[in-house]
Order: structure tokens, then sequence, then C-alpha cells
């Protein structure tokens, strides 16, 4: 006998689950008692089919027993295709809601598409923009070199033939500014170049003093010319007199110390130089005049750069200091009138070794 006291509990308790399904989803309130009356149709449906027959006293009648053959055709057929129908109306729903969904996020990521194909363009005519730059730069420095090279080749061409001052001038014109009448920074680099001396060394400070040159990254004309003092009127002829400039330089080493500070002012009214231009210069120029000046590159750069500067005092005196004193400081007199620069080295010296 199957027990049916549960019977009205069980489908209370799936029907409050099912209310609390749908009451805690995004459906709105039609379609909770949408479903809820699917719901109570599927409800008397399964009861229908799953309840047993009621006992009754004495043999069955015909119409019993007729209902009782068709609810066991109905019971075998399928319960999926009978309650199929009823779930047409919820699938309808979820499709319109998927609809709507999709049509308050569509315009969101059309737009985010559209941001980024516009920043991809952008990007791509930036490459393009630089790739350009870059090919005319090359274009341009081609053009350069391949004028520069027509112009040696002229000048080759008067190699074994003696030295003019036609040539000179054609080798000044080489390198000199097209705007101007002398050679600035790049062109002096270039020529520095051709003669095979790197632009930042004591050579090249040696070639501005052989032809005395007055202006930090400038050859005049005029300045130019005085290579024809010593009958090198091409850069063949220049390069093969440099061992003779380096050796004239360290014969006249305190001439040309002091040049270097003249040369190396940024106008020529000023009466000193800024400490880290100092510095620079007298790391080409005081190694091998000094046996100390590694131990003055380490003091100069314990000092505040902005509040310090190189008058032509100083820097001479420096050069006296160099020759007259020795690594132990014995013939340091405290009472000489040096520097206040010179005498804060000496201190500072002593206590580091």
């Amino acid at each position: 006998m199957t027990n049916y006291s549960n019977f009205g509990s069980d489908n209370q308790i799936d029907l409050s689950l099912q209310f609390s399904f749908f009451t805690n989803s995004s459906f709105s309130t039609s379609q909770v008692f949408l479903e809820a009356y699917n719901y109570d149709i599927q409800s008397s449906v399964q009861s229908f089919f799953q309840a047993d027959p009621i006992e009754t006293k004495g043999s069955e009648s015909q119409d019993e027993i007729n209902l009782n053959s068709e609810k066991e055709s109905f019971s075998s057929s399928s319960e999926d295709e009978l309650i199929k129908p009823l779930n047409k109306p919820i699938k309808k729903q979820e499709k319109k809601i998927e609809k709507e969904e999709e049509i308050i996020i569509q315009p969101k990521k059309e737009k985010e598409e559209k941001e980024k194909r516009e920043k991809e363009k952008r990007e791509k005519e930036k490459r393009e923009k630089e790739k350009r730059d870059k090919e005319k730069r090359e274009r341009e420095k081609e053009k350069e070199k391949e004028k520069r090279e027509k112009e040696k080749k002229k000048i080759k061409k008067k190699k074994n033939s003696k030295p003019s001052r036609q040539t000179l001038l054609e080798t000044f014109n080489t390198y000199k500014n097209e705007e101007s009448d002398f050679m600035d920074a790049d062109g002096i680099e270039k020529f520095l170049i051709d003669i095979e001396i790197d632009p930042i060394s004591l050579e090249a400070l040696v070639i501005s003093w052989v032809i005395e040159s007055e202006t930090m990254c400038i050859f005049t004309r005029k300045e130019f010319l005085n290579f024809w003092k010593y009958e090198a009127d091409t850069t063949e002829r220049i390069q093969s007199k440099i061992p003779f400039f380096m050796k004239r330089c360290e014969q006249n080493f305190n001439k040309f110390y002091v040049w270097v500070f003249g040369w190396s002012k940024e106008h020529s009214e000023h009466r000193s130089i800024a400490l880290p231009i100092a510095r620079e210069l007298w790391k080409l120029i005081l190694p091998g005049h000094w046996k100390l000046c590694d131990k003055w590159f380490e003091f100069i750069n314990t000092l505040n750069e902005n509040s310090n500067s190189i008058n032509l005092d100083s820097w001479k005196l420096l050069l006296d200091f160099a020759q007259t004193t020795g690594s132990s400081m014995e013939d340091y007199d405290e009472t000489a009138a040096w520097p206040v620069l010179i005498d804060d080295f000496v201190e500072w010296y002593l206590e580091n070794n």
C-alpha cells in the first residue's frame, strides 16, 4: 500500500523552493507568477500520474477498470514530452531577456571596438611618421657623406703635388657650415674623425691649440688656415703632423695649459669657468703631469658643482701646486697664498690618506 501522508508536504517544499529560485533571480514579477502557474499545472499532472488507485470495497466496476487502464497508458508516456509544451513560454521570455541584454551591451562593445581601432590607427601613423623621418635623416646623411667623399677625392688628386693654400681652403670648405663661414661643432667632429682623432681627447685640444682657436667648438677660416704654417693642406697631411703637434704641446705644456682656460670660457668677458667643465678639461690634460690628479678628481666630486667655479688664478696655481708639491705634502706651505680650493684639498687629502 502506497503512503500518501507526505504527498502534500513534499509539494509544498518543492513549490517554496521553486518560488525562492525565481524571486532571487533577475526575472520580473510577471515571470515569477508565470513560473508559479506553470509549476501548478506540472504538479497537477504529476500528481495525477503518480497517485495510486484508491482502494474500494468489493469488485471494481467496468468504468474503473477502463480508467485505470487509461492511467497506465498515460503513465507509460514520457513525462518530459507532456511537460515540454509548458516550458515554451519560459524559454520565449528567456530569449526576450537575452535579446534586451544584447541591445544594451552592443553599443558599449561597438564604442570599445571603435576606440581600439582609432588607437591602432594613431599608433600606425606614428610608426610610419617615425619611419619616414628616419629614412629622411639617413638620406640626408648619405647625401652629405657623398659630398664629403667627392671633396676628398678631389683633394686626393693633389696629394702628390706641393701644399697650397687653395687646397687648404678646399679642405676647410668641405667641413664648414653651409650657412656660415666657419666650422661648427658638427663640422669639427667630422674633420677630427677623418684625421682619426677622438673628438673628446687631448689630441683634439692640441689641434685647436695649434691653429690658435679662440672659441670652443668653432674653427674660423682664418684659424684653419694656420695649418699652412706646417704645410698641411689636406686631411692626410694634417694627420701626418699630429705626432709633431703633440711633441710641441709637451714642450710648451704650461702655455698650452693656460690657453685651455681662455679657450673654454663661454664668453671672452667671463672671468671663470664652471667647475664641471674645468673637471672634464683637467681629466684630459693633467694625467702624466701630476701624480695626485686622481685624488684631485675624487676631491672635486665632493664639491657642490653649482656653487663653485674656477677663475684663472686658481687654474694657474693648481699647475704650480702640482709641479712643486709631492704626494706626501711635505713641501706644502700653509702660509703661502694658495687658493682656498687648494687648501681644502690638502686638508681633505691628509684626512683621507
